[in-house]
């Protein structure tokens, strides 16, 4: 009898600790994302030789593109990541916008974008599209601006991350930006 009543008791706390833990603990959260949104900056003016030369490596500077920037009193370039570090402050991924922009004062004479992303393990990181990257300009041509936003997919949570970060660059040399994610 003994023996019953041991048995009796073990399941008895057994069956105890199972519904005490209820369906919370068999339904396990999936994980937080181990990293934090983080941004990195570079910016300064530039040569209008060094701006042709770098246009140069990414696609040519047409005849036009060079009228344009021996107009310009000076040019600038702008760029901003923007996207997510580890806690030892390796990148996890990041979307990049470099805005390259001539100017006299009175409008923007030349203005030229580039685009990229980046991801420590694309399999893990996974970047799926590209949500928006373009360059726009005012009317009078008083500012352009570049956008970029890229979709990425996290497989330790399941979740989507959306970076993003603007660049406006105006007549006078001033700039603004906008990012997150």
């Amino acid at each position: 009898m003994r023996r019953v009543a041991s048995v009796t008791v073990l399941t008895g706390a057994l069956a105890a600790g199972l519904f005490a833990a209820g369906p919370a603990a068999q339904a396990q959260a999936k994980p937080a994302a181990p990293f934090k949104e983080a941004s990195a900056v570079s910016q300064g003016l530039i040569s209008k030789k060094d701006l042709v030369a770098e246009a140069n490596k990414s696609g040519g500077v047409t005849a036009k593109d060079q009228q344009a920037i021996a107009a310009a009193t000076y040019c600038r370039s702008y760029t901003r990541y923007q996207g997510y570090k580890f806690s030892n402050g390796a990148w996890v991924g990041y979307v990049g916008n470099k805005l390259y922009w001539c100017y006299n004062g009175s409008r923007v004479t030349y203005a030229k974008a580039t685009f990229k992303y980046y991801t420590y393990n694309k399999y893990k990181f996974v970047p799926r599209k590209w949500v928006h990257k373009s360059l726009t300009h005012a009317s009078n041509w008083s500012y352009a601006t570049s956008y970029a936003q890229v979709k990425f997919y996290y497989t330790g949570n399941g979740k989507n991350y959306y970076p993003y970060a603007n660049v406006r660059g105006y007549r006078n040399g001033a700039y603004r930006w906008t990012a997150g994610g």
